[in-house]
């Protein structure tokens, strides 16, 4: 069964997908300001957490790995996005092995 989001339902996701949260951060030894969608900025604290690192030396990671040319939020949302391709890839290729440990 598809799944068709209804009209209301796809507004609110415009609504959250646009809404920007500022918040000033700490990069290095630098503070700097950056807008994200209230979604990343959960999920980059998530990830900080189970990687057990702070917000800052994350940030700093992301920040001293990103091309000169790209904001730093960008490098954070593809941070993100990389991140949660990595862990999907992990789960699934472990359930593909166990599935395929049970047919043999």
């Amino acid at each position: 069964m598809k799944y068709y989001p209804t009209v209301l339902s796809q507004s609110l996701i415009h609504i959250a997908l646009n809404q920007l949260e500022k918040r000033n951060i700490r990069v290095g030894e630098k503070n700097t300001t950056v807008r994200m969608e209230p979604e990343f900025w959960h999920m980059f604290r998530e990830i900080a957490e189970l990687e057990a690192i702070s917000l800052t030396d994350l940030y700093t990671m992301v920040n001293d790995r990103k091309h000169p040319d790209t904001s730093l939020s960008s490098a954070l949302r593809v941070f993100v996005a990389a991140y949660l391709r990595s862990a999907l890839r992990e789960a699934t290729s472990s359930k593909v092995e166990v599935a395929a440990d049970m047919i043999g």
